[in-house]
């Protein structure tokens, strides 16, 4: 509770909710499939969504216990959900499910902006790319009012808008994430 608990202000990733606050956009947070070469070389790429159930996958939990849900949309459009609940490994921060990826644990579904230097690298694939639909998320800056606003507060929100228009990790573009798929 932003206002309850005295707080100037919140950066907020996902399903931002329409709320009293104001949201000043930061940007989309695109995900991807991911998982390292060595672990494709063993266990094989995965070409349908189907293919998915015979790899270890590697799941998020959020702190309410919910599972970040795998989304595809078929050749109709039709968008369907594959049942993840049998994932090998089930971890709560973003930053591990990469790290558990990149140590050739299997398949994740990552932010492109944890992805990106580790896909430049070649240490990560894209998977199932133009397939996975995992649907809209942003970043964004929340804040109780615009209305006396305190000088500190307005100085603090430039500066982050700066820093997070200044990060090429989280404004790559979903077309340069074709050259980076398996």
């Amino acid at each position: 509770d932003l206002v309850g608990g005295g707080y100037d202000l919140a950066i907020r990733g996902g399903h931002i909710a329409d709320s009293a606050l104001v949201a000043r956009p930061i940007c989309h947070l695109h995900m991807v499939l991911v998982a390292s070469p060595a672990y494709l070389a063993q266990a094989g790429i995965p070409r349908s969504p189907a293919e998915l159930t015979q790899h270890r996958l590697i799941t998020r939990r959020f702190l309410g216990g919910k599972v970040s849900p795998w989304s595809f949309r078929d050749a109709d459009g039709q968008i369907t959900t594959l049942d993840v609940s049998r994932s090998c490994l089930t971890l709560s921060a973003p930053e591990a499910l990469t790290d558990a990826a990149r140590q050739h644990a299997g398949i994740a579904q990552v932010g492109v902006h944890h992805a990106w230097p580790y896909l430049e690298r070649g240490e990560l694939k894209v998977l199932l790319l133009g397939q996975h639909d995992p649907g809209a998320y942003e970043l964004v800056l929340q804040y109780p009012h615009r209305a006396l606003m305190a000088p500190r507060v307005k100085a603090c929100i430039d500066y982050l808008l700066a820093q997070f228009a200044a990060s090429p990790a989280l404004h790559v573009p979903l077309a340069a994430l074709a050259a980076h798929t398996a």
